[in-house]
């Protein structure tokens, strides 16, 4: 898809394709031989002939020694960097071993073992009677050194390379519109590009020559004793390098005549302004889009592909596969377009958000940017289908703004809270808010009382608009609103009267000047917008969006996730929270795309509003896909066309059902929190990276491990980080649990790369950790427990407060929970392992709580212990005696947060042996782990007084 991407942008599009390739074709060829693995690219290849008259005297030379026999055999590759020697007999014992190959670097072979056993002595001729005269030898070995360090040198084509990146870089920069320079950067082009030409063109030619000497003068030197072949391949490649070089160069001078030809315009590099100003010219996203001049991209591309492919081989396959490289060349360029633009928007003060929204509005008018599936009154399951274009969103957008600025007073600076259900109305107030120049604060819907005053009065907020749907808590806690927070305006909205008024083109619009939204002081690391930690653990914090983070990182999430202007993304997660905020509606809209929204979750009706809105996305979070899973058979799950599902928190153990039931192609795993700095990503296909939430090609890898690491864990406390005799913090091994960290980049100023809280300085500081791995850095603490295989992805294994330590072990409680479900999953459909305070022990005890897919109250209590039993003996199998659930609760409903993730903190906090009123039914694993049964208060005063250990 990139290919055709990058060459659609014709003719420098075709010219960097070809550049590309070059760089590919010019490293092999310079490493070939210096590995067992390109020894098909060699230059020459010298052999023994055992045609000639004086075999049989060179084989019985090698046969005086017993360890080689049969050296005449070998052949000798020699390239650029290396030489390599195979057909060598297993009975050469060569290093050690029984290898028939090996290959070394080009110089100093003499003083191997295999290059003096190599040595033939042949003759001796006498200059004259009286002198004993001198040995002439024969070493196929000595001629593939002598050809790859005195006759072809590697150096003219290590410029090559170098001068062939550096014009890689350029051409990105050119093809990238807006940026400055852009004529400097061309003139450029075309000095470097004849000069390039030369230097390969002279590299080929001495290598040309090189070969075909050797080819020509070796044997009759050697009176037909050794044979000499070319490695055509390796001469394809150099030559095929040279005409790639001067296609780019006639290309960029084409495009050069055709620029002056215009008056001095340059067609490849258009600017949205023109294009606007010249209604019969494409818009913007077309002209780079357009299919146009597809067929011929691939008549050219298609063939230089194929041979690409031709002469390296299996090689490119093998290498992506344990490399991911056309992943990594998806995203790089991209990611440099996107950061150069970001820098320069900065520069010009205009790097909010809302002028990505209306780029695509100038750009994409008619395209979708939000579908709606309104529910029918009085009809379960009946929905109708809204739509609104990027022009009717904007359009709209100024009718709200117009409304908030001139009726409620909302002002530029202004923090206002949205208290929405999930609707369009949601995303008019936000963008709005954004037009004006005010920063939205989402409120969760279902926020009542203390948490609700809470999130109002550390935000600092000054009105409160309210949906219909939404009101019912905020009128319960009005008064205590009131009381604690007077200056606070609640305006309760009129739906139905709003959506008339801002839906009729009649009404006023505003919009706001530039120079008030993005004023010359503003930095991108201020708040675009507020959003609320679930609550989980305590009050909620109101976490900072960055500009940076919801305008440039979400353009890259998106774009990761191959979302495009034809993309349609359904989310039923509430927009109150960053997953359907930023990683939903900011991603998708930023690439043109248009979100589907989904008033509330529900399994049932799922892929039926997937089918409706047409989503090519689905979004998941927390246990969403086990729920999906539980539900019976429906028709939607055929004929949507959703391929991609993208989320966090789906189990290894469920990943390949949820793809295969539900015919999804590619399962978009990430790892976020909401205040984090960074994403993690994996866009998994097929049966590789099953599990993962970091999952990229080697070049990304190795970048990214600047600024995101796991650090190893105290092995005593694995709520402290591990720190060694230096103090400094160290990486864990492979497979070993570590936290997450992400790099802050500026120690003395942590707000420009970690945010925070809003109005939570305790808690901001308490994320950052200092002096990591040298004095004086700081970091961002996720706060979560992850591990790195081999191939460098990473898994996510626990929060750091749910795993628990028993026995003076840690527990995985994400470990149990797989176990326990995987026990019996035509009957259990959901669990949660917590670790609970017993009395009298240290650490916390193992604690299950099972739903399954009946009432609690049809099934016998016999059943129950018999269900646990079985499931005791699968867990003796699976799990270490430590991690066992030592107490278990059935429950009809497991407590959810709003967002869907699991509440465990309740759960943490549960009285033994029954409850806080002494109804709950427990049960516990008895007689040294041996079965399960009703906990009484007979067993807990046994426990308490420790007659049974535990």
């Amino acid at each position: 898809m990139l290919v055709w991407y990058i060459a659609k942008k014709i003719p420098r599009g075709i010219a960097l394709i070809l550049n590309f390739i070059t760089i590919f074709l010019t490293i092999f060829l310079l490493i070939g031989c210096y590995n067992k693995s390109q020894d098909s690219t060699f230059l020459v290849r010298y052999q023994i002939d055992s045609k000639s008259a004086l075999y049989p005297m060179i084989q019985s030379s090698f046969k005086d020694k017993a360890t080689t026999t049969s050296l005449e055999k070998v052949k000798v590759r020699a390239g650029f960097m290396g030489i390599c020697v195979d057909n060598v007999p297993t009975a050469y014992n060569l290093q050690g071993t029984q290898q028939t190959q090996i290959c070394y670097p080009r110089k100093n072979l003499t003083s191997t073992n295999i290059y003096s056993d190599l040595s033939v002595k042949l003759y001796t001729v006498n200059s004259n009677s009286t002198s004993s005269g001198k040995a002439a030898t024969l070493n196929v070995l000595q001629l593939g050194e002598l050809t790859s360090v005195n006759v072809i040198h590697p150096y003219l084509l290590m410029g090559t390379i170098i001068l062939t990146i550096i014009m890689f870089l350029c051409l990105i920069y050119v093809i990238i519109p807006g940026l400055p320079g852009h004529t400097f950067m061309s003139l450029f082009l075309l000095l470097l590009s004849p000069t390039l030409v030369l230097i390969s063109g002279m590299s080929a030619i001495w290598t040309h020559i090189g070969i075909h000497a050797a080819h020509r003068l070796v044997p009759a030197a050697s009176m037909g004793m050794v044979t000499v072949h070319t490695g055509r391949k390796a001469a394809s490649m150099m030559w095929f390098g040279f005409a790639f070089l001067l296609i780019i160069c006639m290309i960029l001078y084409g495009q050069k005549l055709k620029q002056l030809r215009n008056g001095g315009i340059d067609e490849d590099s258009p600017s949205t302004n023109d294009i606007l100003k010249n209604k019969t010219a494409p818009p913007y996203h077309n002209y780079y889009y357009s299919d146009s001049s597809s067929f011929g991209t691939k008549a050219i591309v298609t063939p230089i592909v194929a041979l690409v492919v031709w002469l390296t081989g299996d090689f490119f396959h093998k290498f992506d596969e344990r490399h991911r490289i056309k992943e990594d060349f998806y995203i790089i360029p991209y990611f440099l377009k996107s950061v150069f633009l970001y820098a320069w928007s900065v520069k010009r003060h205009k790097f909010q958000t809302w002028y990505i929204f209306t780029k695509q509005v100038e750009t994409n008018p008619d395209g979708l940017s939000i579908r709606y599936t309104r529910p029918v009154r009085g009809k379960p399951g009946e929905y109708e289908l809204e739509s609104y274009t990027y022009s009717q969103t904007y359009e709209i957008v100024l009718r709200l703004s117009h409304i908030l600025r001139n009726t409620y007073n909302v002002s530029p600076g202004d923090y206002i809270a949205i208290d929405c259900t999930n609707k369009p109305l949601f995303l008019f107030l936000w963008y709005s808010a954004w037009n004006i120049g005010a920063v939205p604060a989402f409120l969760n819907y279902n926020s009542v009382g203390e948490p609700l005053v809470h999130s109002l009065k550390i935000s600092n907020i000054s009105q409160v608009f309210i949906d219909p749907d939404a009101a019912s808590p905020v009128l319960n806690s009005e008064e205590l609103i009131k009381n604690s927070l007077p200056n606070i305006r609640l305006n309760y909205l009129d739906e139905e009267s709003l959506l008339q008024t801002i839906n009729d083109p009649l009404s006023p619009t505003f919009l706001q000047t530039e120079d008030i939204r993005s004023p010359s002081t503003a930095k991108d690391y201020e708040p675009s917008m507020l959003i609320y930690t679930s609550g989980t653990t305590g009050l909620p914090k109101s976490a900072i969006m960055s500009w940076r983070k919801c305008a440039v990182g979400t353009q890259l999430f998106g774009y990761v996730f191959h979302m495009n202007t034809d993309s349609i993304v359904f989310t039923a997660m509430p927009l109150f929270h960053s997953t359907a905020a930023l990683l939903g509606v900011c991603a998708v809209l930023s690439q043109g795309g248009c979100i589907a929204i989904s008033p509330k979750f529900s399994a049932s009706n799922f892929w039926k509003q997937a089918y409706i809105t047409e989503a090519t996305h689905v979004q998941y979070v927390g246990e969403i896909c086990r729920y999906l899973l539980h539900t019976p058979v429906s028709e939607y799950e055929s004929l949507h066309n959703a391929k991609v599902a993208f989320g966090n928190g789906l189990r290894p153990d469920i990943w390949q059902q949820f793809r295969l039931r539900f015919n999804i192609e590619v399962i978009g795993e990430f790892y976020a929190a909401t205040e984090a700095p960074f994403a993690t990503t994996n866009y998994q296909r097929g049966t590789f990276g099953i599990g993962s939430c970091r999952n990229y090609g080697t070049v990304i890898q190795w970048f990214l491990s600047f600024q995101q690491v796991l650090v190893k864990m105290d092995p005593e406390d694995d709520s402290v980080v591990y720190r060694n005799e230096k103090g400094y913090c160290e990486k864990p091994k492979v497979n070993e649990p570590g936290e997450m960290m992400m790099r802050i980049f500026f120690p003395r100023k942590p707000e420009t790369s970690f945010q925070g809280y809003l109005g939570n300085e305790k808690e901001t500081k308490s994320k950052v950790v200092r002096n990591v791995f040298r004095n004086g850095d700081a970091w961002y603490r996720c706060g979560d427990l992850l591990r790195e295989d081999e191939f460098g992805m990473w898994y996510f294994l626990d929060r750091m407060g749910d795993t628990f330590r028993w026995k003076s072990e840690n527990v995985s409680t994400t470990e149990v929970e797989d176990q326990v479900s995987a026990s019996n999953e035509s009957i259990i459909t959901q669990v949660v392992v917590v670790g609970i305070k017993v009395p009298g022990y240290e650490g916390r005890a193992g604690f299950a709580i099972i739903k399954l897919n009946q009432a609690l109250a049809n099934i016998p209590e016999m059943d129950i212990v018999n269900l646990l039993n079985n499931m005791l003996y699968h867990l003796k199998k699976s799990l270490p005696k430590y991690a066992m659930p030592l107490f278990v609760k059935f429950v009809d409903e497991i407590k959810m947060t709003d967002n869907h993730k699991i509440s465990k903190k309740i759960y943490r906090d549960q009285r033994l042996p029954a409850g806080v009123d002494g109804t709950d039914q427990i049960y516990w694993l008895k007689n040294n782990y041996q079965e399960y049964a009703p906990l009484t208060q007979a067993d807990w005063e046994d426990i308490e007084k420790q007659v049974v250990k535990l």
